[in-house]
């Protein structure tokens, strides 16, 4: 009785787990589009500016323009700024849903004795993604 409580503590746990996963990959994702909308739509908002005032077309609104220009840049610098940390937490943080297997691709390795995984009970125990490779993983296949 003791061990199916258990297992279902471990089941509710890495379900909550995943649908934060799920939570922080879908504000990333949006995040990515928004920086990248907006760093755009402004980019050709300035060039289109700037080439006003060349031809000194809008020279009567030279401090307005410029101050639009500067806002407008900082809010996309901190868009990207903030985009880039939070896809970096969440490549460094969050697990892949692949089983973690060893450097050559095993999902098992001969110790001598037995064939062993790549994770101890241990460490499952405590996370129950341990099984799983994290995306920073990936790259080490």
């Amino acid at each position: 009785m003791m061990q199916i409580r258990v297992a279902m503590m471990i089941i509710q746990k890495k379900k909550k787990l995943e649908i934060n996963s799920c939570k922080r990959e879908n504000a990333m994702h949006d995040l990515e589009y928004t920086s990248l909308i907006f760093d755009v739509i402004v980019g050709t908002l300035c060039c289109i500016l700037g080439l006003l005032h060349y031809f000194d077309i809008g020279k009567y609104c030279e401090k307005i323009t410029g101050i639009i220009g500067l806002a407008s840049g900082i809010i996309g610098f901190i868009l990207t700024i903030v985009y880039v940390g939070y896809s970096a937490y969440v490549f460094n943080n969050h697990h892949s849903g692949e089983t973690l297997k060893y450097d050559n691709g095993a999902k098992y390795k001969w110790d001598g004795k037995r064939y062993v995984e790549p994770w101890t009970s241990e460490e499952l125990a405590k996370d129950s993604d341990a099984d799983e490779a994290k995306y920073k993983d990936l790259g080490k296949k």
